[in-house]
């Protein structure tokens, strides 16, 4: 291994005694506290597969009785329908392909006969005909029934009381609502033209008044309007009742008519970003009882029974993920929480899959091409679903702790592009509920657990870069509500580290950001002095290169925080890696050069201190990335020397100081590397042999789609899991003790 010493007399000439600390100033921020209600969880485990072709649409069914879900999904490319079932081992297997003599576009499930089977209905693609797909035996038979006029969308119903389905077909595009009338032999002949004077964007049917007739709800796009018409018998209906709605409707969900005849319908207002939800009764009496402007476009809206309180929720969807609001009563909701396990959904839909008689999501990814399933929270059927979770939009940074004091290991991650934060519960043996989800600031990449004596109260602080800002998260007890202020920083903010201040209960937070005129590196303390109150010290140092990177931590083991920075020369074109000795006024000692190394290209991206070798002094990491792609080591001596050289390990790209672990994971009494490797593209380890050796590293796992890695153990006492917050995906993965040899 090759290492570099800088000489005495070059010490000198780099960091003349003339060196300061910087330019001090002190500045007041408040921001007003947040006080939310902690969403209470509802979806949970995710099971998924990659989907050869871009898929369009699906549907669900049970097949024959006593016989698992069949899911259908519409393929774009061989204009197809395949059919997947959830085994018992919670993976989604290929049961069969068919392609209708005609390219689908929508489908639907229904029963056609008395066989006790479901047969799926599809629409064709250029919406001219409608095919009636049936499994017999081990071959699908299709019969292809051709329509008068273009539809774009379809359900099925008894709309003419004869104990036989019909079919529906509609859209925006379309005058009233055309029928397929169900024959006694299975067979479907052209019907009458329902409501044509309208446009109908969505539509139901139900019994609302019990007379055994079937009414139709519907909601008139160009008038702005939801209609109820009631059925009389064999195909026709009364006069429309017709509540005035906002804006343009889109979308239309509701309940079970319940047994007092009543109802709760659902619309979507797109233009407006809205929801509103009725009460509706027998009489045709239409209450608006509950609204709320979401962030992004509503698509699709559905009621859904997600946990025991015997109350609809209520589940849509946006670019920002699925959103699931929890009844909190007969007519109001919770905040929503914001499901983010797909990137662009091409269809969804509400059922039970696995058997236990609870409600869970189905939905297809069109842009990364994938069937995805996710589980109610209280899951109990015959499927042993993956320890793999749904979370919010995007999500980046975790953090492991005991959030709520049951002496197990919880999981915290936060959401970019939802702006959340979701607690993870451990439910025991590493199994994790569903998420609770904080509401956060925009834009939330990194989460630190603050350094605390308190047992019985959690405090986090999430890093929020791309808007120059940091907040606190204050828990309660139970992590049923939350507590949330923001503190502006200087920009491109990064929270080196967090902690309370076991007298006086108030936080110390050490942040590190960016000069954005040359890119240079400082740093900030921010000390609280009252709710929502900080104090900031801000530490530029005066020198003459710029800083490439920068931490902070206690290398002397006196209690102080020490600095390690690195800055760059650009005549010499290299880099030196330098420590100042801290006191309790967070002051530094002048800086010291320790060891000076070739880098022309700048590749020097973080510092991690820590325990490397296994003794009882902290050494530091220096992480080089492309070109150089390496490991530079300086193992520290217990009072801010270190070793006469660095250790070089070559050949790693590590992704950044977010996933870069120092520990041994394995329990052989060595500390080990983990990290994210971009040029290997997985998790990877470096065991640790001694004294800070370590063998050439070993996959783990694939990192596609990975930012952030921490491991804890999640339920054996001293066994080491592993977390993966996958961005693309949207979920939070578990393996557990993938280190033991």
């Amino acid at each position: 291994m090759i290492a570099s010493v800088d000489h005495p007399s070059n010490q000198l000439s780099y960091f003349p005694f003339r060196f300061t600390l910087g330019v001090f100033y002190i500045s007041l921020f408040w921001s007003a506290a947040t006080y939310s209600q902690r969403s209470q969880t509802s979806l949970c485990a995710v099971a998924d597969t990659h989907l050869k072709y871009t898929p369009i649409g699906l549907a669900a069914g049970l097949p024959a009785p006593n016989r698992t879900t069949e899911i259908v999904v519409l393929s774009q490319e061989d204009k197809s329908l395949h059919f997947y079932n959830l085994n018992k081992a919670g993976s989604i297997v290929l049961s069969k392909s068919f392609k209708p003599k005609c390219a689908p576009g929508v489908i639907a499930r229904s029963r056609v006969d008395s066989d006790g089977a479901v047969e799926f209905v599809v629409l064709s693609a250029n919406k001219r005909s409608v095919s009636i797909v049936r499994k017999k035996g081990g071959s699908i038979v299709e019969s292809v029934i051709s329509l008068d006029s273009e539809a774009e969308r379809l359900i099925v119903a008894d709309v003419n009381n004869d104990k036989r389905n019909d079919i529906l077909l509609f859209g925006k595009g379309s005058s009233g609502v055309s029928t397929l009338t169900g024959r006694r032999d299975g067979t479907y002949a052209p019907g009458i033209v329902l409501f044509p004077e309208l446009s109908v964007s969505d539509l139901k049917a139900m019994d609302l008044n019990g007379d055994g007739i079937t009414d139709i709800l519907l909601l008139d796009w160009l008038s702005n309007q939801l209609v109820l018409f009631y059925g009389i018998g064999r195909g026709i209906f009364s006069e429309q009742v017709s509540v005035n709605l906002a804006a343009e409707p889109a979308e239309l969900g509701i309940t079970e008519v319940t047994k007092g005849r009543k109802i709760r319908v659902a619309v979507t207002l797109p233009e407006d970003r809205r929801i509103s939800v009725f009460t509706g009764n027998t009489i045709g009496e239409f209450k608006e009882d509950w609204t709320m402007t979401i962030d992004g476009t509503p698509v699709g809206i559905a009621f859904a029974h997600l946990n025991n309180d015997h109350l609809p929720d209520l589940i849509s969807s946006t670019d920002k993920g699925i959103l699931v609001f929890l009844s909190t009563s007969m007519t109001q909701f919770s905040i929503p929480t914001v499901f983010g396990v797909w990137n662009e959904i091409s269809s969804w839909a509400v059922f039970d899959v696995d058997g236990d008689k609870k409600e869970d999501l189905v939905l297809t990814d069109k842009l990364a091409k994938r069937l995805i399933l996710v589980s109610n929270a209280d899951y109990s059927g015959f499927v042993n679903w993956p320890y793999q979770y749904s979370v919010g939009k995007s999500p980046r940074g975790l953090t492991a702790s005991d959030f709520d004091g049951d002496g197990l290991t919880d999981i915290a991650v936060v959401n970019s592009m939802s702006s959340s934060l979701s607690i993870l519960l451990n439910s025991g043996n590493g199994r994790m509920d569903g998420q609770r989800s904080v509401p956060l600031p925009e834009n939330p990449l990194f989460v630190k657990t603050v350094s605390s004596p308190r047992t019985r109260k959690q405090t986090l602080i999430t890093t929020h870069s791309n808007v120059d800002r940091i907040a606190v998260v204050e828990l309660d007890e139970d992590i049923r509500t939350s507590n949330t202020f923001t503190i502006p920083t200087s920009s491109n903010p990064y929270v080196l580290f967090a902690k309370e201040d076991p007298v006086n209960k108030q936080l110390e937070v050490l942040v590190r950001n960016t000069n954005p005129e040359d890119g240079s590196l400082a740093l900030s303390m921010f000390k609280q002095i009252g709710v929502g109150q900080f104090i900031e010290r801000s530490l530029r140092p005066n020198l003459p290169d710029r800083i490439t990177a920068l931490t902070v931590d206690d290398l002397t083991q006196n209690g102080m925080y020490d600095l390690i920075l690195v800055t760059h020369d650009s005549v010499s074109r290299n880099s030196t890696l330098s420590i100042g000795l801290g006191d309790q006024d967070f002051n530094f000692q002048t800086m010291k050069s320790l060891f000076a190394y070739e880098d022309s290209t700048v590749c020097t991206r973080n510092i991690i201190s820590g325990y490397v070798d296994g003794d009882a002094f902290k050494d530091i990491v220096v992480i080089l990335g492309s070109p150089r792609n390496a490991l530079a080591i300086a193992f520290g001596q217990g009072d801010g020397t270190f070793r006469d050289s660095l250790e070089w390990i070559e050949g790693i790209q590590a992704l950044d100081d977010d996933a870069f672990i120092l520990r041994d994971v394995n329990g052989d009494g060595d500390v080990d590397i983990t990290l994210i490797d971009r040029g290997r593209e997985s998790v990877v380890v470096l065991y640790g042999r001694s004294r800070g050796v370590f063998e050439r590293p070993v996959s783990i796992c694939s990192s596609a789609g990975v930012t952030s890695i921490r491991v804890a153990s999640l339920r054996k006492y001293r066994v080491q899991d592993l977390i993966l917050s996958n961005t693309a995906k949207g979920t939070i993965s578990l393996l557990f003790d993938p280190f033991t040899k």
